[in-house]
């Protein structure tokens, strides 16, 4: 995906039309018989990133939270992850599993 997005298969944000086919014939190349197809693996492990991705950085941008370079997570207090729970991560619960 990297490959790609350097590529500049990435419009606005999103993966260009046709990008995920391309995708699965890479890792074809790279793993013969691998499986992996763009329906249900490369989409559905693509849209898990992004959930990821909007998580870490709702969390990364709050007050009172850090980031630590070593693991690349973000770290926070008990009591101020807490606080963040109660607000943010109400809406979404991928937020939870980097405490």
């Amino acid at each position: 995906m990297v490959e790609l997005a350097q590529r500049h298969q990435v419009e606005n944000g999103s993966f260009k039309n046709g990008t995920f086919s391309e995708l699965q014939y890479m890792m074809e190349e790279r793993a013969p018989g691998c499986g992996v197809r763009v329906e249900p693996h490369i989409r559905s492990r693509h849209k898990l990133l992004k959930k990821d991705f909007h998580a870490v950085h709702l969390l990364r941008n709050q007050s009172g939270c850090g980031w630590d370079e070593v693991t690349k997570t973000p770290t926070l207090d008990d009591d101020v992850f807490e606080n963040i729970v109660k607000v943010i991560c109400h809406f979404n619960p991928n937020c939870i599993k980097y405490q």
